[in-house]
């Protein structure tokens, strides 16, 4: 998988490629639509190829779900691109989505706090004790986090 620094998706080496992703999808557009970003995520770098595909997969829908609540409790997704050695701070304050994708989000995500998939995989082997419980801690407050969300949109 590369480094992990930290339990989010963006603390990792992968994640970061994958809000790289995210970062060009983004440029140019007034609106990202979350099921266009996902078609878009499809087409992953040539570093995640075969093995390494799973991975890349199930950490672009956890910066995904990520991203979500950000923009679910801010209002909007905050990244910065680079120039030279200056940062440029940009945001997204249109993202549209409907309830059945954060309701898969929030699924996909339940299922990696579960120990599903690669990406738990990864982390129990590599994070391993309290490592892995840290990153299941943080799985279950981005899962409970977006489930308040749906709570209120089927209000």
């Amino acid at each position: 998988m590369g480094d992990a620094w930290g339990v989010k998706a963006v603390e990792s080496d992968i994640g970061l490629d994958a809000l790289e992703q995210f970062k060009e999808f983004c440029d140019g557009r007034d609106e990202v639509e979350l099921a266009s970003f996902w078609e878009y995520q499809k087409r992953q770098p040539a570093d995640y190829r075969g093995a390494g595909a799973a991975l890349y997969r199930e950490t672009s829908k956890l910066l995904s779900a990520e991203l979500l609540l950000e923009y679910l409790e801010t209002g909007r997704v905050s990244y910065c691109i680079y120039s030279g050695d200056s940062e440029i701070p940009r945001s997204v304050e249109r993202l549209s989505f409907n309830r059945n994708e954060v309701e898969l989000l929030q699924g996909a995500v339940n299922e990696m706090a579960a120990g599903s998939g690669a990406l738990a995989g990864y982390w129990r082997e590599a994070g391993g004790g309290e490592s892995y419980g840290r990153w299941r801690d943080h799985l279950r407050s981005v899962s409970d986090g977006l489930l308040r969300h749906l709570e209120y949109m089927r209000a």
